[in-house]
């Protein structure tokens, strides 16, 4: 928990200097979508039992996994030019 109140500002600082910096990004859009609904990801999220919760944890950890082993057969398959794929993900 600690490392969360400790990390969370340093993290939120950095997420504001790059949304100025790159603007252009689809979660924006994504969180008007929810917020037209009413419904957001926080909300639906805490209404998950424990185990639930993670699970989903356990999910969104391993999109970093699932990332790299895309990032890996981009490699392979176009020899080495990971092209727009490796400029998706630092943004």
């Amino acid at each position: 928990m600690l490392a969360v109140v400790a990390f969370g500002p340093i993290s939120d600082s950095y997420m504001n200097v790059v949304s100025r910096r790159l603007p252009l990004k689809f979660d924006y859009f994504l969180f008007v979508i929810d917020k037209s609904l009413g419904v957001t990801a926080f909300s639906v999220a805490r209404l998950f039992s424990e185990w639930e919760q993670f699970i989903l944890f356990i999910v969104y950890q391993s999109l970093v996994w699932a990332m790299m082993i895309w990032y890996w057969v981009i490699l392979k398959t176009r020899n080495g030019r990971p092209g727009r794929l490796l400029i998706a993900y630092v943004m």
